[in-house]
């Protein structure tokens, strides 16, 4: 069972909790597209699932339904409290309130069930996890102790969805796959092909370590309160030899000798609002703690990044005259680029050739 339009107000009410616009809140409401990106994500029985923004546990209690093992990322204080008593009910349900780093998911003891009013219901037995803290500054490391393969699945708050998929991306390599919630023109423009007007700096970006699609639109009113744009689910995948968080055996790590030195610490400055006019500052500010990029070496990536800044910061201009200071003619006919050219216009495949001949 999840919530419904009248579950989630009665829930808001006993808690005394109403939608925050800084925090980007908007409380999925209809139980159908909850279950629906759950189908999409293909998460079962013994999956370990990261969710976002988990606000009143609508996607929650969903993705619980399955009997995966669930870490709920909830911010809002007040939600959090909300959140703990929706998933009472959940057998093995872990309480991990006022913590900042996401460490030791293992199975623990059976904690037994409590009863859940009859508005919120109960889900199957599942392991799940309420982590309150800021998913812009959390230490994911600890995931790999449980697991090298995890799937995020979350209705993401809008204002800082498109910094954090691609920090995610960056940083936080366990995660082999997204299945995200967020406003449409964000999740068209992480998805842009070469040649679409959608495609900036996130979409190449993304290109970096996998592959994404937009798989369906949401309506407003699927929310309360409602938005006033359009929401969609977005699909990534990850290239399957990206970097994995191994020791030099090959093994996954053990709790007893994990790497603590690549804690993920980003403050709040290093996030923008998901518009166009940021996108150079979102090629600037996305930090890496040593995950491999599939496509390119470190290096690279940082003249790539560049090389971004200074073409879509003049996106209407000519590639010729937008990096007219960084790239010669000679260059563009070795990348196969023609530098009449904007820069949307470019494959992934193409921006790689300039990055590459650029550090040279």
């Amino acid at each position: 069972m999840t919530h419904t339009a009248a579950s989630l107000q009665t829930l808001m009410a006993r808690f005394n909790v109403t939608a925050r616009k800084e925090f980007g809140q908007h409380f999925v409401v209809d139980p159908e597209i909850t279950r629906h990106m759950v189908t999409l994500s293909g998460v079962g029985c013994g999956d370990h699932v990261l969710e976002i923004g988990a606000g009143l546990g609508s996607l929650t209690l969903a993705l619980a339904e399955t009997g995966a093992s669930v870490v709920a990322v909830e911010v809002d204080s007040k939600l959090a409290d909300a959140l703990r008593y929706v998933i009472a009910g959940i057998t093995n349900a872990e309480d991990t309130s006022n913590i900042k780093t996401v460490t030791s998911i293992v199975d623990t003891e059976d904690k037994g069930t409590a009863e859940v009013a009859d508005n919120v219901g109960t889900a199957a037995k599942a392991d799940v996890q309420v982590v309150e803290g800021d998913a812009r500054t959390l230490d994911y490391s600890g995931l790999s102790v449980a697991s090298d393969h995890w799937h995020m699945v979350s209705n993401l708050p809008y204002n800082i969805a498109t910094s954090l998929v691609i920090d995610l991306l960056s940083n936080v390599s366990v995660i082999k796959k997204m299945v995200v919630m967020l406003q449409r023109e964000t999740a068209e423009r992480l998805a842009a092909a070469p040649g679409s007007r959608a495609r900036g700096i996130p979409s190449i970006l993304i290109e970096c370590y996998g592959k994404a699609q937009v798989l369906s639109r949401v309506p407003p009113e699927a929310f309360m309160p409602p938005p006033a744009v359009e929401s969609a689910v977005l699909l990534i995948e990850r290239y399957n030899n990206s970097g994995e968080n191994r020791n030099t055996t090959g093994e996954t790590q053990d709790a007893t000798t994990h790497d603590r030195s690549s804690m993920i610490k980003v403050s709040q400055s290093d996030y923008e609002l998901d518009t166009r006019q940021a996108e150079d500052e979102v090629a600037n500010k996305v930090v890496s703690t040593g995950c491999l990029h599939l496509q390119l070496d470190d290096r690279t990536m940082q003249c790539l990044k560049l090389l971004l800044r200074n073409a879509f910061g003049q996106r209407r201009k000519m590639l010729r005259r937008s990096l007219a200071s960084l790239i010669t003619s000679d260059d563009f006919e070795a990348a196969e680029v023609d530098p009449t050219a904007r820069p949307e216009s470019l494959t992934f495949q193409q921006w790689k050739n300039l990055a590459t001949l650029k550090q040279h």
